[in-house]
């Protein structure tokens, strides 16, 4: 006969008992963060500018030393009326070296640099909301060999403040044909 670990006799030791729960205990976080929509974890907070219709200049990149691709630059953040603009002065972009031996492409045409704010939906945190969500199109190539960098620039969204206000996850992207890069402000 089998014996459960839940069984409360004798013959399972109140330490194994203590011992699973604890582990059950202690991937909880994990397993409920593994339930959150990728969207969830990969965007950051939501970056504002009230008050500054001069605009403020904010650093942008990649904060994964695991990225594919290293993502740097400034967007400057502005109050405009009823929305805020992010305009992104310029935006380096090159293969990432250390992670260059583990990239499935020989080439990377990038294809479009978007912006998008959400939150989670009310049915739950696997779900999300789309607040906001515009790309621009780019044009650029990177070769899995390459150590120049790509630059854009030049590029502006317009986000509705009552966009920004209701959303609690912001984050922007560049696309090579159907991958996607995400990136945010520091």
């Amino acid at each position: 006969m089998a014996i459960s670990p839940w069984r409360t006799d004798a013959r399972v030791p109140r330490l194994l008992r203590t011992a699973i729960l604890g582990a059950a205990l202690a991937l909880a976080p994990a397993i409920a963060l593994a339930a959150k929509s990728y969207w969830l974890n990969a965007g950051e907070n939501v970056v504002t500018c009230p008050g500054s219709t001069a605009g403020e200049t904010l650093k942008a990149a990649v904060t994964n030393r695991f990225a594919p691709f290293t993502i740097n630059g400034f967007v400057r953040c502005t109050e405009d009326g009823d929305a805020f603009r992010y305009d992104i002065s310029f935006l380096n972009v090159a293969v990432n070296p250390t992670q260059r031996a583990s990239l499935d492409r020989d080439e990377f045409v990038f294809d479009w640099l978007g912006l998008a704010l959400y939150r989670p939906s009310a049915r739950g945190e696997e779900q999300i909301e789309w607040l906001y969500d515009e790309a621009r199109p780019v044009q650029g190539t990177l070769a899995r060999r390459d150590t120049r960098k790509l630059i854009f620039g030049n590029i502006s969204f317009r986000v509705p403040k009552a966009a920004a206000e209701r959303a609690t996850n912001m984050t922007f992207y560049l696309t090579s044909e159907g991958l996607l890069f995400n990136f945010r402000m520091l």
